[in-house]
């Protein structure tokens, strides 16, 4: 019948107008497991390290990067030293050395006695992840992601590292000189000046800033050009949480060529308790010779 060829044409041009267009899943992943509805995350509450435990962490660091042992020069240096580029160092290059390096053994110290500190509070550096998937065989125009948190969540710019877990790191030993001033490692080929290219190439399957979060910390947003067929994104959500409790991150996400855009949220059940450190160092990037050095070190 008429009426049954005009609903056959309407269902094909819906079908064929679908299948013009990107599909795009998104879910939430929390250290590469992926989280739905609520989730519970515990900040670790530390007792400070013992400080018999603290010497021991520090010797063991200082084997692993020892002092280096200059050879200073006294005088002229010989022609057989110039030819084997064994000019040794001045007294002042030396002297200044082993004051960095003392310097760099207190510091290291400091490290140690304050971790307990510096992991409660980078533990609240949070980077859940939104997966982002292109099922289709269709490329979405100018994706753009909507962030929201809820106000004691605290978005953060993807640079931002607030609570640096790393230990210090040690000076450079000076460099030793040829008979021209030069640094040896500096002999032989020298390095070609790099060409800068006068306009950067902006990769458009790439997301970058919309809007940063700087000015309103509760939201942000990120565009990617061309979010092309069977793409799978992995973006990280650098936040900082304020208070404990429950707190929603709400994502919206829309293309140019999307009908109507899809929206996404979990719950963050943030909740802190004591614990101890070989527990605490499992839930946070901590530098691997420290947490080797940790549980090797410090009772379980």
């Amino acid at each position: 019948s008429p009426r049954g060829l005009i609903e056959e044409h309407s269902t094909r041009e819906v079908l064929e107008l679908r299948n013009q267009r990107p599909a795009i899943e998104a879910s939430f992943a929390i250290r590469g497991i992926e989280v739905k509805g609520l989730h519970r995350i515990v900040l670790p509450i530390l007792e400070p390290l013992p400080k018999p435990v603290i010497d021991a962490l520090l010797t063991r660091h200082l084997t692993r990067l020892p002092r280096a042992n200059l050879e200073v020069r006294h005088g002229p240096a010989s022609i057989r030293a110039v030819a084997a580029f064994k000019l040794g160092y001045t007294a002042d290059e030396a002297q200044n050395y082993s004051k960095a390096y003392d310097a760099y053994v207190a510091k290291v110290g400091r490290y140690y006695a304050d971790l307990h500190t510096t992991i409660a509070w980078s533990a609240k550096q949070l980077a859940p992840q939104l997966v982002l998937e292109n099922t289709s065989g269709n490329t979405g125009d100018r994706l753009l992601i909507s962030i929201r948190v809820t106000p004691d969540l605290r978005l953060l710019d993807n640079g931002d590292d607030l609570f640096a877990l790393g230990p210090p790191v040690p000076p450079e030993p000076p460099t030793m000189r040829n008979l021209y001033g030069l640094g040896v490692e500096t002999l032989g080929v020298l390095p070609l000046p790099k060409l800068h290219l006068s306009r950067q190439h902006r990769d458009p399957t790439r997301f970058y800033w919309q809007e940063r979060p700087d000015d309103e910390p509760s939201f942000a947003s990120l565009i990617c050009e061309e979010f092309r067929a069977k793409a799978r994104y992995p973006l990280k959500i650098n936040m900082l949480t304020l208070a404990e409790g429950k707190h929603t991150i709400s994502v919206n996400i829309s293309a140019s060529n999307m009908p109507e855009p899809i929206a996404a949220s979990i719950v963050l059940d943030i909740t802190s308790e004591r614990m101890g450190w070989h527990q605490a160092i499992d839930l946070v990037e901590l530098d691997m010779e420290v947490a080797a050095a940790i549980r090797a070190v410090v009772p379980a």
